[in-house]
Formats: structure tokens, sequence, C-alpha cells
């Protein structure tokens, strides 16, 4: 066994803390070293690899998540987090930072704006006026334009408060405002100018390199790195309020070459001036005046802000992550204020996502969002932690807030499965709060840790997570297909058809590729257009595609148009998914692009729904049924796939395609057939199994996912020109499984794989060994030796009960269930309201046979909610949090009688959803109702309890 291998292994089996779960911790009370300390050694036993130590200032909602006591950023909070510093160095954890006391993060809590007003959010806001009722140019007006008969604009600059003679032929002055966005009450919330580096300056100076002056011994150690959470820019391009920051046209003219003052009626949204005046200009005008506008705003905003902090970070061996929320839906990329995913949270050192909402989800359409993120990290490899460290390449997600306080452990795990899967390999959970009383373990509904009965249980979870991490934090998802991010119609028109298309488009054309285990990355168009084009590659710094796919988009910049021919004619494809864009984003540029759209269309191949001269008459559905095996250099190349089907026009390494939404589907059949796969595929078409690879030296790690309720049995195959084992890792128990050997490089090899209902599984393919192992047999059936449908008796062992706010663990106060106790849900038991642990006892006789031989004994429950641990004779057999619920005892019993006794815990739902809490929640005002509605119906769901059906 390599050296490689040999270290795989041993983090695989006892996971390092930087693989393992990273709790966000929210400091929302009095924090003194002593609870300090208790609190981190409880996170070292519960098996989490650190936390994101989160503090809530008093003045963001004090009323409903409490405030950190002594003061946010005073000398005493930052004494208290060096003391966690300490801490954590000891237990061996890491601490990451959080840089702001509440979110989003920008504004230190109003303290960068103080004696600063300069500081605060600007934007743009019009006042037009007919031209018979001006008299003098408004106060903080910037610049005024004539609106001309025939809607024609002219620039008009006047000092404000200077009278105003307007030009002849004008019929309407449109005056432009800037308007600061000033912190109203109640809420005193505080917008920063994020689009001015010395407003971004401020907030490193007041956080950042205040946590450098207390902390700065453990950075790049014990301080990995440092998270920022959802900053926006003020204003929206088609909005009635445009973003604004001084010196923005002087700037705008020197980086794009034209003055946008006389053109600013253009970028509002026409209810915002009360005229249409886009009625009177070129449609492709408007749209390139509002994308270049767009672009240019994001420019800023990556360079004050994201670029200014990543900077200072990397110069303090500090990792920078986090997030802009919003991620998971296109609309809200500018809806929300970041306008570009790419050159925002994408251009962090350790880009990631948000999964807080049940964005993701097992059973419901879940978008593949948690890659903009992964492709980010691909598009600039290296750009992480130190090269070949545990933080190299870090993908990062926030997940699980607002889900409910009903979140069980298998929702988790699939939740983090699928995120894996595309790409995220730390997984940051929201949240344990340092004070739970006076309902403020409510917060964003997602208290962890001590009060929730799943507390005790989460070290399983945490393993789970490591082992997963190790893993998929090796090496870079391979994908050779780059699927284009379009964001330009939403800069445009955010409410238009052309962005709603946009989206629908990339939502199917992504999900059928994911259906088809075609692995891709996303790609923007300032990547592409700093790619270099190889041999049929375009090359960005950490990856190449052969295949650009362009969703339904009616806007490119024309650079991009330029690049994919160039890329075309080198030998790259180039797919096109509904009608080829036809308007450029960029300014007087569309000649430019129609020119290179025309050159590239002249190539394309319209796909048709029947291929007239395939062979046998194969149609669309020709790949439904079993595929043929071809000998193994063919399928070393390109899988056990037909191309049969396709014509010579649509599988040419640089065809240019394009496809109506009725052909998405052949089109990803095709890219399935070239690309997209490596080393292990299904070899019939199996929609519900998503798989990934990760190339780890010469080992591939594949991740396979059930993404149905159904159990699944998918046959892959193996295909390779070197002998491989193919192995199982169990993430769940450390175990190492052989499962197939492909000792036939000639031809390929082929295996069942089961998954149960939302199922996962980790497959090592390894070089084969010199002694082959022996492949394990499918296990024969064998006789029940008992089976349960009453429990002897039960007992209630543990009750969290919510009172005045607080949550308390209560024991033995609850009178014993006497036998037999039928396996029913617990409110049918009377236990409606219990949020705990009910344990069941049951009397097991074994005759000596059974018990001195070499049979194995499995104790299998039919369903658990939601975790099932399991006592025989007083010795502990095990915990499962999730279903299959089968756990072997055979090590624990003895001839004659047995006693089993299987501990069930639930989640705190049951108790939060009761009346008498809600009320007395609303009536002390603990409850965020924004949140609150999101998670209500979810924990109504989660108070199903208990062991039900049979044993």
């Amino acid at each position: 066994m390599n050296d490689a291998l040999t270290r795989l292994r041993d983090e695989f089996t006892v996971p390092p803390a930087a693989f393992r779960p990273i709790m966000f911790w929210m400091w929302n009370g009095q924090m003194t070293p002593v609870s300090i300390e208790q609190q981190i050694t409880d996170f070292k036993e519960k098996g989490l690899g650190g936390f994101v130590l989160h503090p809530i200032a008093r003045q963001f909602e004090a009323r409903r998540l409490g405030g950190c006591e002594p003061d946010y950023l005073s000398d005493e909070y930052f004494e208290l987090v060096r003391h966690a510093a300490q801490c954590a160095r000891r237990e061996g954890l890491h601490l990451w930072l959080y840089d702001e006391g509440g979110w989003p993060s920008g504004d230190a809590q109003g303290k960068v704006m103080e004696g600063h007003p300069e500081f605060y959010a600007q934007v743009l806001v019009p006042e037009v006026v007919p031209v018979e009722q001006v008299h003098t140019c408004p106060d903080e007006c910037v610049c005024a334009v004539a609106v001309m008969e025939g809607y024609s604009l002219r620039l008009v600059a006047w000092e404000p408060g200077q009278p105003v003679s307007a030009p002849a032929g004008a019929t309407h002055i449109c005056f432009f405002i800037v308007k600061r966005i000033l912190p109203e009450p109640p809420e005193n919330s505080h917008v920063p100018d994020t689009l001015s580096p010395a407003c971004v300056a401020r907030f490193i100076e007041v956080t950042h390199a205040r946590y450098a002056q207390f902390c700065g011994e453990f950075f790049g150690n014990v301080i990995p790195g440092i998270f920022t959470d959802e900053t926006r820019h003020p204003g929206q391009v088609a909005t009635g309020q445009i973003p604004y920051t001084g010196g923005i046209f002087d700037d705008f003219e020197h980086r794009k070459g034209f003055d946008i003052r006389p053109y600013l009626p253009l970028l509002f949204a026409p209810e915002a001036i009360g005229l249409d005046l886009t009625d009177q200009w070129p449609a492709q005008a408007v749209i390139s005046l509002r994308c270049e506008y767009a672009d240019f705003v994001v420019d800023l905003f990556k360079e004050a802000y994201w670029q200014q902090i990543s900077d200072w970070c990397a110069a303090h061996d500090l990792i920078h992550t986090g997030h802009v929320g919003g991620e998971d839906n296109l609309p809200d990329h500018v809806r929300g204020r970041f306008s570009d995913f790419f050159r925002t949270a994408g251009a962090l050192q350790a880009p990631g996502v948000d999964t807080i909402w049940r964005q993701i989800f097992p059973g419901q359409d879940n978008f593949c969002f948690p890659l903009f993120a992964s492709s980010a990290a691909h598009l600039k490899r290296g750009q992480g932690g130190e090269e070949g460290s545990a933080w190299d390449n870090l993908v990062t997600s926030e997940s699980y807030a607002v889900y409910g306080l009903g979140l069980n452990f298998w929702q988790m795990r699939w939740v983090a499965d699928f995120q894996y899967l595309l790409g995220v390999n730390c997984l940051m959970p929201m949240l344990i709060a340092s004070d739970t009383s006076e309902g403020k373990f409510l917060g964003t509904f997602c208290h962890t840790g001590p009060g929730n009965p799943f507390w005790e249980h989460y070290e399983g979870f945490a393993d789970y997570i490591g082992r997963l991490s190790v893993l998929m934090r090796q090496g870079v998802g391979l994908a050779d297909i780059a699927v284009y991010y379009p964001i330009e119609p939403f800069w445009a028109d955010p409410q238009g058809e052309g962005a709603a298309n946009a989206w629908a488009s990339l939502q199917e054309i992504t999900g059928l590729m994911l259906g088809n285990q075609t692995a891709f990355d996303f790609i923007d168009a300032a990547s592409i257009g700093d790619a270099q084009i190889g041999d049929g590659g375009l090359e960005a710094p950490g990856q190449i595609y052969t295949t650009v796919v362009i969703p339904e988009t009616p806007i490119l910049p024309a650079n991009v148009a330029e690049k994919l021919l160039e890329f075309h004619r080198a030998g790259g494809r180039v797919c096109f998914c509904g009608l080829p864009p036809s308007i450029c984003s960029q300014w007087q540029a569309q000649e430019r692009f129609e020119q290179a759209m025309q050159e590239l269309l002249a190539d394309a191949w319209f796909m048709e729904a029947v291929s007239e001269d395939a062979h046998s008459g194969a149609t669309l559905g020709g790949l439904h049924g079993p595929m043929p095996m071809w000998d193994g250099f063919t399928s070393a190349y390109l899988g056990p796939r037909t191309l049969d089907e396709f014509l010579p026009q649509e599988i040419k390494p640089d065809a240019v395609l394009v496809a109506d939404k009725e052909l998405w589907f052949k089109l990803v059949r095709i890219l399935a057939t070239r690309a997209g796969h490596y080393g292990l595929q299904p070899l019939e078409l199996t929609p519900d199994l998503l798989l990934t690879t990760r190339p780890v030296g010469d080992i591939a790690v594949h991740f396979a996912l059930n993404n149905s309720d159904q159990a699944l049995q998918a046959e892959l195959t193996v295909v390779s020109e070197e002998p491989l084992l193919v192995e199982r890792w169990d993430a769940e128990s450390g175990a190492i499984e052989p499962l197939a050997i492909h000792d036939e490089v000639t031809e390929a090899t082929g295996f069942v794989l089961e998954l149960p209902p939302y199922g996962s599984a980790l497959l090592v393919a390894r070089s084969l060994p010199d002694v082959s192992p022996a492949l394990s047999m499918r296990a024969q059936e064998s006789p029940v030796l008992a089976t349960w449908e009453t429990a002897d008796h039960a007992e209630v062992v543990e009750a969290h009960v919510i009172r005045n706010g607080s949550i308390t663990v209560k024991r033995g106060e609850y009178e014993p269930l006497e036998g037999p106790v039928p396996l029913m849900a617990w409110h049918e038991l009377g236990l409606a309201d219990l949020s705990g642990t009910v344990a069941y006892v049951f009397a097991l006789i074994l005759a000596d046979e059974y018990v001195n031989s070499d049979y194995r004994l499995i104790l299998e429950l039919a369903q658990v909610y939601y975790v099932a641990e399991v006592w025989v004779n007083g010795n502990y057999a095990g915990t499962r949090l999730w279903q299959p619920h089968r756990i072997e005892i055979t090590d624990f019993v003895v001839a004659g009688e047995n006693e089993i006794v299987i501990q069930v815990t639930n989640s705190l739902a049951n108790q939060v959803v009761r009346e008498e809490f809600l009320a007395e929640a609303r009536e002390n005002d603990w409850i965020m109702e924004g949140y609150f509605n999101y998670s209500y119906p979810w924990m109504q769901e989660a108070t199903y309890s208990g062991l039900i059906g049979e044993v």
C-alpha cells in the first residue's frame, strides 16, 4: 500500500479536526472564561472540528437573540476571543473568525460610520420635472439630463441650487439625486458603502486589524480564516435606485471609455422616472448600457470589498471565506445586490454558499447551486489554503439554519451529501447558541447544542462528515464541460422574459446533466475572457474544458462570443440551448458580436428530434435500455455508450450544436457519450443516481447518491486500461469493503451498487494489489429468531421541557409505560408533547446454537423517528442515526434470556410547536417571524415520533 493511500485510510478511519464540522457558535449572552472552556470541551466530545465564533452585538436583534457581553469589539471581548483560541488549541480544534456582530457583514454594527458619515451607502434616485416647472437644481443633484422631443437625451450640468434654463426642445428634466441610506428606527440598521475602498478599509481597521492585534499569533494555525456574510452593494440597475459612490462617473468613463451620464435615465426602470424612454431607444442600446453599468459596479464591489479583504487575509495567513446569500435562485443574484457570484463570493480564497432555507432537501427539485462555489474554486485552483494542506481548495457551506428545530440526522446527512456531490467539502452547520434562556434558542430555529435531544448523538454525524470530507476534499472534481453563467439578462431586465428563460433553461439543462451522471462546472464571462485556448480546450488556471454549454439567453458579451469562436476553431464544442444570443452586452460592440456569432453559427448543426440517417432507425429514446459493451480501450475513453443514434455532425469534438427545448435531453445524451464521465459509469440510464469523481493521485474517489425515496440498484461498469480494485468506504462506520476487481483490462467490469432510499456511497478505485482480496458475498436469507410488535415495557428516560423560554432536561419524572407497549407513534401513547428519549425493553431467549456459532445476529428496526441507541444486557451495542436501522448484537448476547433495550430519541419540535409555548414566545417577542414562517410547517411534520412497526 503506497504512502498516499495509507495516509488517506488513516485519516478516513479517524478524521482530523480540519475535516470535521465547523459549527457556528453564537456568542449571544454573558461570556466568561469558564463558560467558554466548558463549551469548547463539549464541542470536542461531540466530534466537532472547531467552530465559527459568531458574536451577536447587543444592538443587533438583542431582544430575540440576546447580546454578547462584554460588548462586541471591546478590549474585554477580544480578550475572551483570545482565550477561546487558547482553549481551542488545547483541545486540538480550529477557531474561525466571523467579521461582523450580526449580519450582513460590512459595517461593524455602525462603528464603520461613527465619525464618518461619508461611509453610509449611497444610491442615485431620479427626480423628473416637466420643463415648465423647472426652477432650480435640487440639493444633492450630481447631474441632470434634458429629455428632448422624440425622447433624445442631452446632458446638462448645473450646480445644486443654481437656476435652471432648459435647452430648446426639452420636454422634461431628469435630475439625479444622491441619496444616503441612513439608519431608521426601530431597526437602527446601518448600510455601508461597500463600493468605497475607504469605507471597507475602515471596516478592516475596526474588525480584522483588531483581531490581529489580540489574536495574531493564532493566525494560520488555530485560526485558519475569517468568514464574511451576505455583504451586498446598495442599489440595482433597472430599478428606482441605481448604485452610486463618490467619483463613480469619472471612474466609469476611465474604464469603459464613454460618459454614462447622458444615458442615466435608461438605467432606471421606466416607472421610476415616469417616462418609458426604452420605447424610443433601440433595445440593444438600452441593454448594453445597463449591462455595462452593472458589470462596472461588480468590478467596483469586488475590488473595494472582496479583494481588499482577501488581500488583507492573505497577508495575515488567513483564508477568506463566506457567502453572499440567495445563491440558489439566479434572480436573487441581482435582487440580493451582489450582481455576480463569481466576482464576489466566487473570488474568495474559499468560496462558499448558504443552505439555510431548505433550498436543498430530499424529495424536492434541487438546483445545483453549490456548484457555483466549487466551480469558482476549480477555475482558480490553488488559491485557498497552502497547497497540500487540509485547507487546500476549500469550498464551504453554511447549512441548516431555518430548517427548523425538527431537523433530524438523516435529513442533515442527505443535505450534506448533495452538497458534497457538487463540490462542497467543508460543512459549517448553523448553529449553537451560547445562551438559550428566554427563548434565545429559537433564533433562526436551528439550535443544535445542549437542550436539543439530538446533541448527545452528534458525534456520529460529525464522524460521518469528517470521513466524507477526508475523501471529497482531496484533489479537484473532474469536469470537462462548462455551463455558462447567464447573468446578463438579469442585469438588463430582471423581470423580463429573457431573464425568466435563462433561469428556467439553466435549471433544466443542469438537472438533465446531473441525472445523466455528466460532470460539469459553471463558468462566467470574465473567466472565459481570461481563458487560454489550447488544442480543443478552454484553459482556465485550474481547469480545462472541451465543451461549453450556453443556456437560453438573449444576451452575451462580444468578447465571449469571440472566445467561443476561437475555441471552436481550435477543436472545442459549443452547445446553444434554445435560440442563440442575439444582443451584445457591451456598448458599441454589437457589430463585433454579430460578426463572431455569424461565423460561429455558420458551422452550427441545428439538431432534429429524429436523426434520419441514424442506424437502425434509433430515436431519442434509444438509450433507455441496456447498452452494448465495448472493448476496454474504447470503454476507457467513451464508456459503455452507443453512438449509433447520433449523426456524425452531432458527435464531432468541434461541433457547434443548437438545440430547442424538446431536444435538450438528446443534447445531454450526446454530451454523456463524449464528455463528463471518468472511469465509473452506470450501464443503463439511471436518472436517480447522482455521481461525481475526484482523482487523488493514482486513486479515484467516486461519490454516488440516490436522489429517490426508493431503494436503488445500479449496475456500474469500471473502465480502465489499468487493473483496479474498487472498494466501498463506509463514511458512517469507517469500514472498507472490496466490491469489484477489474483485472481484465480488455473488457469492462460490472458490479451492482445497492443504495437505500436517499442513500449514498463512497467508492474508491485504486491499483490492484498483488494479492487480490476476496469479494464479499451477498448475505443469504436467514431465519428470523424473534419478531416483536410490542415491548415488554417502556419508560421515558429523559424529557426536554421548555418552560419560561428555557430548556430543562428532566429525568425520572414520568411513570413507566406498563407492558405490553405497542410499537406505535408516541402521540398514540399519550406522549404527543414529548421531546426526549423513550427506552423500550424486550426479552430475547436464545438457544446455545445461535450464540456459540458463526451466526451474525442483527437487530432490525422497521421505523425509527429518529435516533435508535441499542443496549444488550447492559452493554452498549451501537447507535443508528438514519435508515436502515440495523445493529449487530452478536458480541453482546448469551445463551438463555437477554435484555434488549432500544432507546429512541426525537427532536425538540414536539415542545416548540405547542400552542401554549408559541403564545408565550409571541407575547415575549422571542420569535423572528420571517424565520418562523418558513420553519413552522416543517417542525409540525417532525413531531411524528417513536419506534413503529416491527423489531
